[in-house]
């Protein structure tokens, strides 16, 4: 978790060294770094975004506290800082470090990316979590879904759970019903067992940094042309070159011409180029 300046500082020494080598001039480029930043088969480099990939590492530590990892950090957030509350609701704490408040910042972007599977409904806020196929009903529906239900802000999914299926009050108004033809009849809560929070963007609902950073970063056309640079015994100079080719930003003479440089406009291959008698 680094701060944005130190990212960007970072980033220009990367992009400095390796378009004009220990010159490390500020001129020079050819492309613009986030192209290259690109993933190959999408017509960059395969270079990461800093920004996205500690994006995607301060992701790890908000997975963390909503799983509740047995780590004497995690114990001590949910002690003195979450207390009883919901995590995706609390505010920030005007006594937090800069760590704490970065990552709070940060929730909207995590949050739909963890779920909540209801068990015995105790450990869930029936507001505040994402545990309903709508998402989380406060953030759907605003404050009026607290008030026509009668259940607090922070109350628990098992509040409105009885003899193993839903129980919601009986109300009439346009926000009840919306919910119920959203909940499909296998969607039910198993009061045997507890609550598990899962992480979405992984088969197994495993969190990998690899999973967020996707889900993060800017995604562009994927390109058809990658296997014929990249390959198992390419030369990393020429498939730059090439690469730089197939990105119309080659020095070669007809872009000369345009940029106003005196030179004849002959090709230096007049076998393959030419139309007329060598």
């Amino acid at each position: 978790m680094l701060p944005q300046k130190i990212l960007e500082q970072i980033e220009a020494l990367l992009r400095s060294f390796f378009w004009t080598g220990i010159q490390m001039k500020t001129s020079g480029t050819k492309v613009a770094w986030n192209g290259a930043c690109c993933p190959k088969d999408e017509g960059g480099l395969g270079f990461r975004v800093l920004k996205d990939w500690n994006k995607a590492t301060m992701t790890k530590h908000l997975c963390a506290i909503a799983l509740k990892v047995d780590t004497l950090w995690v114990k001590w957030i949910h002690t003195y800082i979450i207390r009883d509350h919901c995590l995706w609701h609390i505010p920030i704490p005007a006594s937090a470090s800069w760590t704490i408040r970065k990552l709070c910042k940060l929730r909207s972007l995590v949050h739909p990316w963890i779920t909540h599977v209801v068990g015995n409904g105790k450990n869930t806020f029936l507001w505040l979590d994402n545990w309903h196929p709508l998402g989380p009903l406060f953030a759907r529906f605003g404050s009026r879904v607290v008030y026509n239900l009668g259940r607090n802000l922070h109350a628990k999914i098992d509040t409105v759970i009885a003899n193993h299926s839903w129980h919601w009050p009986r109300c009439r108004n346009a926000v009840t019903q919306d919910i119920l033809r959203a909940t499909p009849s296998n969607f039910v809560p198993h009061p045997s067992q507890e609550d598990a929070v899962i992480w979405k963007l992984t088969s197994n609902n495993q969190f990998f940094i690899k999973s967020a950073r996707n889900a993060i970063r800017r995604e562009h056309p994927k390109i058809t042309w990658y296997k014929i640079i990249w390959f198992k015994h390419s030369v990393p100079r020429w498939s730059i070159i090439q690469w730089l080719a197939n990105q119309r930003r080659l020095a070669t003479k007809d872009r000369l011409l345009k940029w106003g440089m005196a030179m004849d406009d002959q090709c230096a291959c007049p076998v393959l180029c030419c139309s007329g008698n060598p």
